[in-house]
């Protein structure tokens, strides 16, 4: 999955309160983070809403792993350098062995209000992820989805609506059909 933060309305460093939005901020300091105007992939029919189509690099950004992101949230210390690694946000300094627990882009969580487009968008990053596999099938894992079983037929009623049909094949990972689901892209 993807990591994003939609918004993150303030937090208190020294006890002052500061608002802030930690993906804009992002986008001020990368100046690659907008040329990214359309979808990823073929496989999403359905166009992306200019915030959203923002937000997608950011996204594919928190799949790449080992900390090999374009558009990476911590700066490394040079040699000889009084410190290990900064957040280039927050400006928070940590050892060799915190940015190894922290740098780890592999988990994703959208929290958007409900209608604001969570779902198209995890489709889109799908679609991505897709597109890389194919590129190197050893890395051929699938997207699980957690959801309550009421919900998904929605989630399966919106893939169908948002890609092309056959392009993504989901799997409902849930009683005695948990069996082949190395085949699915989405769980």
């Amino acid at each position: 999955m993807s990591f994003f933060y939609s918004h993150i309305s303030c937090f208190k460093p020294d006890a002052s309160l500061i608002s802030c939005s930690l993906f804009f901020e992002f986008e001020a300091k990368t100046d690659t983070i907008t040329q990214w105007i359309r979808p990823p992939h073929a496989i999403i029919q359905t166009p992306l809403l200019p915030h959203r189509k923002s937000a997608l690099p950011f996204l594919w950004d928190r799949e790449i792993p080992n900390g090999q992101s374009a558009h990476n949230l911590w700066a490394t210390s040079p040699p000889g350098s009084t410190f290990n690694a900064r957040n280039i946000i927050t400006n928070k300094v940590v050892s060799s062995f915190e940015f190894l627990l922290t740098n780890t882009p592999l988990q994703g969580l959208l929290a958007d209000d409900v209608g604001l487009g969570k779902t198209i968008q995890a489709i889109a990053i799908i679609g991505t992820s897709k597109e890389r596999m194919i590129a190197n099938p050893h890395c051929s894992i699938p997207t699980m989805i957690i959801r309550p079983p009421r919900l998904i037929t929605n989630w399966q009623s919106e893939i169908s609506k948002h890609a092309q049909a056959g392009a993504l094949h989901a799997k409902i990972y849930h009683g005695p059909t948990r069996h082949s689901l190395s085949a699915a892209d989405i769980l």
